[in-house]
């Protein structure tokens, strides 16, 4: 199964080698740990419960509205490596507009004691 699944994908990008790894997990690693720290970090004594929920809830649905807005791209595209493109393309526009919308909204949390104590 998994060799079938690479070479369709091989052939939907172009006919290159396809590698199946881990590399969206090497980046969750990456990205989480950091990212959980700095959402509890800014959360107020009281609320970590819910800043940790609402962190997981907004990590949850961008993993999931992020592949059906690339694969609705893929397909509004025409399929091939014409709808690859236009998804890459969509996703990129969409994480631009995250970055703007992050730094409008200001750096307003607070910043995390030297010692990790609160």
């Amino acid at each position: 199964m998994t060799g079938q699944i690479s070479r369709v994908r091989g052939e939907q990008l172009g006919g290159g080698p396809v590698v199946e790894s881990g590399e969206p997990q090497l980046g969750q690693s990456l990205f989480g740990t950091p990212v959980n720290a700095s959402i509890m970090a800014a959360a107020p004594p009281g609320m970590l419960g819910t800043s940790g929920g609402v962190g997981n809830t907004a990590r949850t649905l961008g993993f999931t509205v992020g592949p059906a807005i690339a694969a609705l791209a893929h397909g509004l595209g025409g399929g091939g490596a014409a709808g690859f493109r236009t998804g890459v393309v969509v996703l990129a526009v969409l994480q631009v507009a995250g970055i703007l919308a992050l730094l409008a909204a200001g750096g307003g949390g607070r910043e995390a004691p030297a010692d990790g104590v609160r």
